[in-house]
């Protein structure tokens, strides 16, 4: 939205920045990255545009180029928005975070405690989905007799079977919440 450096970190610590991948990264690797995290369906033409006009110093730059690539705005959302996501979520390392903190949350979680937990985004989502079920587990038949649980510790149960999501009145007071999806699991053991 802003004329500024192209950096994205969260954390200044962290050596790679947004330019640094755009910069860098050869074209079949940065194409992956925008359609991975960034679910842009014209991930290889914005790649190839991008490597062919290298380097990217700021955020103006990075957006004018994508918005070229693509032919422009075609609706209310920037044509950049999803390459700009996926950056971040790679220089951040935001689904690596989300884990690391899902996991963390479920160790510290007392038995009959329920976590929530509320995701913004599918590719968010389907990191929290598949760590829960993880930890949810499934009774597996043995082949002796008998049956088996398989899955992490700690042991959870979902207390809601499908995600929670807002309804058309809480999306008009809030339009922000519209994609929220709200899990919610309690431990077993």
């Amino acid at each position: 939205m802003r004329e500024g450096p192209l950096d994205m970190r969260m954390d200044q610590r962290q050596e790679t920045t947004a330019a640094d991948l755009v910069n860098r990264l050869p074209e079949s690797e940065l194409s992956q990255l925008l359609w991975e995290l960034g679910e842009e369906r014209s991930a290889r033409r914005i790649a190839g545009f991008l490597v062919q006009h290298r380097p990217f110093e700021t955020t103006a730059q990075l957006a004018a180029a994508v918005a070229t690539a693509v032919g422009g705005r075609k609706g209310r959302i920037d044509p950049a928005t999803r390459t700009f996501m996926a950056l971040r979520m790679a220089v951040n390392r935001e689904l690596e975070e989300i884990e690391l903190g899902l996991e963390a949350a479920l160790q510290q979680l007392a038995i009959g405690g329920r976590l929530a937990v509320l995701s913004y985004h599918s590719i968010e989502d389907r990191v929290v989905k598949r760590m829960l079920s993880d930890h949810q587990g499934k009774w597996v038949s043995l082949q002796a007799g008998g049956a088996e649980w398989q899955g992490k510790q700690p042991r959870v149960e979902k207390v809601t079977r499908k995600p929670q999501v807002p309804d058309e009145a809480e999306t008009k007071r809030n339009p922000r919440a519209r994609s929220a999806k709200l899990r919610v699991v309690e431990r077993m053991e």
